[in-house]
C-alpha cells in the first residue's frame, strides 16, 4: 500500500483560558480534539465546518505555524513536529499555504514579482526576481507578465488571490493549504478562480487540503470530504457518499 503524502494522527491543541493581572490559567478550549486523516499525494480532500470548529488551527498545525499538544503528523514519511528548525524550513518548500484574505497575506510594498520570488529567495532556489520561474508562474496563474511591477493594492480581490496562489506554487510544492481561498471574493469571481485552481492541480500534481463552509465549493474541487464540529471529525468520506 502507497504511503500518503500527509498522515494525521491522533492530533490536538489546547488553548489556555487565562484570567486576572497575573494571567492564571483557568480551563482550556479544545481546539483540535483528537482528529486523524490522510492525504495522498495530487488527491484534494475537503474540510468543511462551521466558523470556529477548529479548520483554520488544523491547517497551523500541519504546516507548523502552531505547535500540537499531542499527536503526530507525518508528511512525506516524515514526523514534521520532531523535526529541527533547519529541518522543517527545508520541507517548508514543499507545503505551502494561501490564506483567506488576499489583500493583508500580500506585503503591500512589494511589486507582484518580489512577492512571487521571496519563497524561491528564501530557500535559495533563486537569487533574486529576475528568476524565469517568477514570470512563468505568474503567466500560469491567469496574470500578465507586465503586471509584475505593480503593487498589490492596483489589483482587484480575485487578482490579489492569484498572486497568493502564485507565491505559493512557486517552488513547485507537494501540499497545498487553502484557508478559505475563495470566501472573500465576488461570487462571479469564485467560479472562475476554482476553475483556475483546478487546472493548476492537474498540470502541477499538487496535494490540497481545500477549507471552507461552503459545500458547494468543496464539490467541485474535493475527490474526498472531512466534515468537522466542535475541534472532532464526524465524518471522512468520498465526495458523493459525504454529500
Amino acid at each position: 500500500m502507497t504511503e500518503p503524502l500527509l498522515r494525521v494522527s491522533n492530533l490536538e491543541k489546547k488553548f489556555p483560558i487565562q484570567r486576572g493581572m497575573f494571567k492564571r490559567t483557568v480551563g482550556q478550549i479544545h481546539a483540535v480534539d483528537g482528529i486523524s486523516f490522510e492525504i495522498a499525494a495530487g488527491e484534494t480532500l475537503g474540510l468543511v465546518g462551521e466558523s470556529g470548529c477548529g479548520k483554520s488551527t488544523t491547517a497551523r498545525l500541519i504546516l507548523r505555524l502552531l505547535d500540537p499538544t499531542s499527536g503526530e503528523i507525518f508528511f512525506d514519511g516524515k514526523e514534521i513536529h520532531a523535526m529541527t528548525r533547519d529541518e522543517i524550513r527545508a520541507v517548508r518548500k514543499d507545503m505551502q499555504i494561501v490564506f483567506q484574505d488576499p489583500y493583508a497575506s500580500l506585503n503591500p510594498r512589494m511589486t507582484v514579482r518580489q512577492i512571487v520570488a521571496e519563497p524561491l529567495i528564501v530557500h535559495g532556489m533563486a537569487k533574486d526576481d529576475s528568476d524565469p520561474r517568477v514570470d512563468e508562474m505568474i503567466e500560469l496563474c491567469g496574470l500578465s507578465r507586465e503586471f509584475g511591477n505593480r503593487y498589490p493594492h492596483e489589483f482587484s480581490g480575485g487578482q490579489r488571490q492569484r498572486v497568493g496562489i502564485a507565491r505559493a506554487l512557486v517552488t513547485r510544492p507537494k501540499l497545498v493549504v487553502l484557508d478559505e481561498p475563495v470566501s472573500a471574493l465576488d461570487v462571479s469571481v469564485q467560479a472562475r478562480f476554482l476553475e483556475l485552481l483546478q487546472e493548476l492541480q492537474n498540470k502541477l500534481k499538487f496535494a490540497c487540503l481545500f477549507i471552507s463552509h461552503d459545500l458547494a465549493v468543496v464539490d467541485i474541487l474535493s475527490h474526498r470530504i472531512a466534515v468537522m464540529q466542535d475541534g472532532r471529525l464526524v465524518e471522512v468520506g468520498p465526495r458523493d457518499q459525504i454529500l
